[in-house]
């Protein structure tokens, strides 16, 4: 059989490719870590360009799914999971969701359906949910640890699998078998006949079994953690993928195929329609690769790929190599064993990894060989690493770094940047930090590594550039790190202007459609213009000179008279503005702002908005980061100690709202950032409200980061104000603060609940 040669390489995301699917025109859709579903047109030339953005979680999107259509939805769904523990339905084409579906109390890890369509979902909160009509019909409880794949069959049956390394079947709600076999995590599941499946697992095997517990076979050629797993009907086929940067095509229960990647991580795959396979890796890019000749790529488009493979750099204790027999280039003269068969050839100084390929018949160099750190990684959240860097970020918060020797510095920078919601401005900073205190990998000129584009500026920062770099971190690694007290206000920086004002013209159209009278006439779109001018370069300064009460008032129109659920991007500019300009509370819009809190929460903690309490949260998260924007300034600081009140009202009124985390994260930062405020104030009044929001706000909390700042917060308020030990005491849930949080399996909650004992 002919083997597979790459056929098109897509190109869009901006972060690591998770989920691959098909829909009923065989466009390709795609899921990444860069929050974007991507839909792809597949052109007569065999190229293909991005056709539909969905653009609606917030956070890494780590699952896909297409419902195939229906009398109900003739062209089917779009069905994607994340961090922000939802799944948004879309109809192709529309890039805001139908429905969105929560119940999840963690990330929504995979999506399938049953044939007679109804949805399942599982999530790291380690159930799954059986959806019917949009409805939670079911939810399956057994696995004692995350779920990472589910599987729909005929007759009402599921397969769930689970970090707890089993696999499950049931039956509506109910458990009729426990698949056991694996040794570590299973992280996927396929579908071959109906009364037959594949597993794959953290172990690096795939397994296949029946539907009543017999391991039918185990398929051994990964050398690290497998991914993915997908059967294709079309060759009756076994597609597989991995930690080891490879693909394993599969048949009579023998590896046929190995595609080596230039990436750490190849995360997912999936057989399309017409034979051919699809390929998501951590560098951003998704790979077609074909059997068919008028589908294989140019030779310069296969050529680049070879060469970038070849000189990727691999740690050596991934590929299961003895050290001990590096052979010399005459060894590549004598036939691999088998598929996959890894050898290590010396070459100079260098030291070369070439893999044996049974469908060519040769030996194929796969990457330059690089010895790892230290055989003691350090485990962070599940994984080991061989740095895990502290960052002080210059706020009194430290932040845990993962890093291993052959990751991209500024792709790291990067990931650590999006997740913690810092200032870009960090980037070099923090990238030069990793170089300097790791063991960077360089390889002459590949491209292999090439950094990938920002998420907030599209721009790449390109190392042996003229970039500007201060070599001087913002970072420290001390060993013991004291959070409390921390005496220093925490803003809300992170942002693409550009992106943003293009999303405030989107909604724009559909006002004029919806209500015209309140939408933007020319002028105003125009002044809309000039502050994407503006946020080119932004600065003080640049806005003392630029900013106007033109813009003022095209902002402030969209805030208030625009539909709540189109409000959400225009308070985001508002807040982006809020870094550099005091004018949004100066003069007459002061008032503006006191109109904003006043609409945007509930006259009461019953009252529920009655345009949707979605768009309402969100429209609060962005008034709350405004809000905690505010501090920075003197201005803004004497705005808030006039509306103290009004401002701790709205927060008491969603103290306990938990069903968005970032929104939490926002009204946390604020009673943060209030601590640091009324210190040394004797304002004993503010300072037991706080005490007893933040009681309230921790109810059923459990994300760690919002659980790190309110130990903070609560060691501010106790430092400061050492008479209220008693009073807090009394409130049930900060007196159990530190044996809440002590045991937390994140290690700088755990910390922090420490510190704070000596508090309470």
């Amino acid at each position: 059989m002919e083997t597979y040669k790459l056929s098109a390489n897509l190109l869009g995301h901006n972060l690591d490719v998770r989920g691959i699917d098909y829909d009923q025109d065989n466009n390709i859709i795609s899921a990444s870590r860069d929050s974007l579903v991507i839909s792809w047109k597949h052109n007569i030339d065999n190229t293909y360009e991005p056709l539909t953005n969905y653009a609606f979680h917030k956070g890494y999107v780590i699952c896909l799914y297409y419902l195939k259509p229906n009398a109900q939805f003739p062209k089917g769904l779009i069905l994607s999971g994340g961090v922000d523990k939802t799944i948004n339905v879309y109809e192709p084409g529309s890039n805001e969701p139908m429905y969105i579906l929560i119940g999840h109390e963690n990330t929504v890890s995979s999506i399938s359906s049953t044939p007679n369509g109804l949805i399942i979902s599982g999530s790291w909160d380690s159930t799954a949910k059986i959806w019917n009509n949009w409805n939670c019909q079911y939810t399956l409880k057994g696995h004692t640890l995350a779920i990472w794949a589910v599987l729909g069959l005929p007759n009402n049956k599921v397969l769930t699998a689970s970090a707890d390394k089993s696999i499950k079947l049931w039956e509506n709600d109910e458990c009729i078998h426990t698949f056991i076999g694996h040794s570590d995590c299973v992280r996927g599941l396929a579908s071959i006949s109906d009364n037959k499946f594949v597993s794959c697992s953290n172990d690096g095997s795939l397994r296949i079994w029946d539907l009543d517990g017999n391991c039918l076979n185990e398929l051994y050629s990964h050398t690290a953690f497998v991914y993915c797993v997908k059967y294709n009907p079309v060759t009756d086929e076994i597609i597989s993928c991995g930690e080891d940067r490879t693909v394993k095509i599969w048949k009579d229960n023998e590896c046929k195929q190995t595609i080596s990647h230039p990436a750490v991580s190849v995360w997912c795959v999936q057989a399309l329609p017409n034979g051919d396979i699809a390929s998501g890796a951590s560098d951003n890019i998704i790979r077609i690769f074909t059997r068919d000749p008028e589908r294989i790529a140019s030779q310069d488009l296969i050529k680049q790929f070879e060469d970038a493979v070849s000189n990727f750099a691999v740690a050596s204790n991934g590929m299961n190599i003895d050290k001990n027999e590096i052979k010399d280039k005459s060894f590549l003269n004598t036939p691999g064993k088998k598929d996959g068969q890894v050898a290590m050839i010396k070459n100079g100084k260098d030291v070369e990894a070439y893999q044996w390929s049974n469908s060519e018949q040769k030996w194929v160099k796969v990457g330059v060989v690089v010895d790892s750190v230290s055989s003691n990684k350090t485990l962070f959240e599940g994984k080991e690493y061989d740095y895990v860097f502290d960052i002080d970020i210059g706020d009194g918060s430290i932040l845990r770094l993962p890093y291993n020797a052959t990751d991209n510095p500024y792709q790291a920078a990067q990931e650590f940047i999006w997740k913690h919601e810092l200032s870009q401005d960090f980037l070099d900073q923090i990238a030069m930090f990793i170089i300097n205190n790791s063991k960077s990998v360089t390889l002459g000129n590949s491209n292999a590594n090439v950094p990938a584009a920002t998420p907030f500026t599209s721009s790449r920062y390109v190392p042996g550039q003229a970039n500007n770099v201060n070599t001087s971190a913002p970072v420290n690694t001390t060993k013991t790190q004291t959070y409390i007290p921390k005496d220093g206000y925490t803003i809300f920086k992170v942002g693409d202007a550009d992106k943003i004002i293009s999303k405030i013209l989107e909604f724009n159209d559909k006002i004029k459609t919806d209500s015209p009278e309140k939408s933007l006439n020319n002028e105003e779109i125009e002044n809309l213009s000039e502050l994407a001018i503006i946020f080119e370069k932004p600065s003080v300064e640049v806005f003392k000179q630029q900013f106007t009460q033109k813009h003022m008032d095209t902002i402030k129109k969209t805030c208030i008279e625009w539909p709540v659920n189109y409000r959400f991007p225009c308070l985001d500019l508002l807040r982006m503005c809020s870094i550099y300009t005091a004018q949004p509370i100066q003069d007459d819009n002061k008032g503006f702002v006191v109109e904003l809190l006043k609409n945007n929460f509930p006259i009461s903690p019953k009252e529920k908005s009655i345009e949707g309490d979605k768009f309402s949260i969100n429209c609060r998260m962005f008034i709350f980061r405004f809000i905690s924007n505010l501090f920075a300034s003197k201005i803004g600081r004497s705005f808030i100690n006039e509306n103290i009140n009004l401002i701790i009202q709205c927060i008491e009124k969603t103290a306990t709202e938990n069903s968005n985390k970032f929104f939490k994260f926002a009204l946390i930062t604020t009673i943060l950032n209030f601590t640091v405020l009324i210190k040394n104030t004797e304002d004993y009044e503010h300072a037991f409200q706080l005490l007893e929001l933040l009681n309230n706000a921790m109810e059923n909390e459990n994300f760690a980061d919002n659980q790190f700042r309110i130990c903070i917060s609560i060691g501010n308020l106790l430092n400061y104000y050492p008479s209220m030990k008693e009073a807090a005491g009394l409130l049930s849930n900060i007196s159990n603060a530190c044996s809440m949080y002590s045991n937390s399996s994140d290690e700088k909650v755990k910390d922090v609940a420490k510190e704070l004992k000596k508090f309470i």
